[in-house]
C-alpha cells in the first residue's frame, strides 16, 4: 500500500532505482519498469526461503514468483554467499557484498574486544531477535538442550536474550541453568560480550546470513555455530 503512494510521487526522470526486497512493492516496482528504470534489488535474504515468511505449502509458488522479479532487476545485491551463487547459476546477474558494521557500531565492538583482555570469562551468550521464527526456534532447542544435558555444571549458565525475547521466553522456563535476558541496551550488551566465554548461534534453517556473527568477530568473542548458522562463514577464523 505504501508503494502506492510512492507511484504517486514520482517525478521526473530518474536514472536507476535501487529497490530493498522488490517482493514486498510490487506497484513500485511494476511502475519502474514501466519507464524503463533499471533497477537494482537490495536483499538482505532472498524473503521465500525463510521459512516464517510463506506458509509451507505456498513457498515453492513463490520462491518461482520472488526468482522472477529478481530476474527482470538489472542486479541483485545480496549478503549471503549461498544465494549470490543460487542466483548466478539461474542466469541472475548478482553480486555478493558482505556485512560488515558501521563505524559507530564498529568501536563499540572494538572496545568490547579491547576489555575482553581484562575480563574473568564465565558462561555462554545467545541473542537474536526472537520474532524471527528461525531464531527463537534456535534459541528454544538450545535451552532446552542446555536444561537438559545439565551444561551448567561443565559450561556455565546460558545468557539467552534480545529483542523480543522477553515476550516469548519465560521465567524458569529452562530452568536455572538458563538466565534470561530480555532486551539489552548497547551498554548491557557490551559488557556480557565482555565477560562470556563465547557466542553460539544456533539455526535449523534460515536465509541471508547472521549479521551478528560478523558482530561477534570484530568483537574478539570466539562464535559457536551448527551449519546452518555458520552459513557464508565456513571455515573463517574464530568461526567453531
Amino acid at each position: 500500500e505504501f508503494s502506492k503512494l510512492w507511484v504517486r510521487s514520482l517525478t521526473g526522470e530518474l536514472d536507476i532505482a535501487i529497490m530493498e526486497d522488490p517482493i514486498y512493492f510490487m506497484p513500485l516496482y511494476r511502475e519502474l519498469l514501466r519507464r524503463r528504470v533499471p533497477v537494482i534489488a537490495s536483499c538482505q535474504n532472498l524473503e521465500t526461503l525463510a521459512p516464517n515468511q510463506v506458509k509451507k505449502k505456498w513457498a515453492l509458488d513463490f520462491f518461482k514468483e520472488e526468482l522472477e522479479i529478481l530476474s527482470r532487476c538489472r542486479l541483485v545485491i545480496t549478503v549471503s554467499r549461498e544465494e549470490d551463487v543460487l542466483l548466478n547459476n539461474l542466469g541472475i546477474p548478482s553480486l555478493y557484498i558482505p556485512y560488515y558494521p558501521g563505524e559507530s557500531v564498529l568501536q563499540r565492538l572494538l572496545a568490547v574486544r579491547e576489555n575482553r583482555g581484562k575480563t574473568v570469562k564465565d558462561g555462554f551468550l545467545a541473542i537474536g531477535n526472537a520474532k524471527n521464527l528461525q531464531t527463537r526456534e534456535g534459541m528454544e532447542r538450545l535451552g532446552g538442550y542446555w536444561r537438559e544435558k545439565h551444561l551448567e555444571a561443565a559450561a556455565g549458565k546460558l545468557l539467552l536474550g534480545g529483542i523480543n525475547s522477553a515476550e516469548y521466553f519465560t521465567p524458569g522456563g529452562f530452568g536455572g541453568s538458563v538466565e534470561l535476558l530480555g532486551t539489552l541496551t548497547d551498554e548491557a550488551l557490551d559488557g556480557i560480550l565482555s565477560r562470556v566465554k563465547a557466542c553460539i548461534c544456533y539455526q535449523q534453517s534460515g536465509s541471508g546470513s547472521l549479521t551478528r556473527i560478523c558482530d561477534m568477530l570484530c568483537a574478539g568473542v570466539p562464535l559457536l555455530a551448527n551449519t546452518y548458522a555458520a552459513r557464508s562463514y565456513y571455515n573463517m577464523k574464530g568461526v567453531i
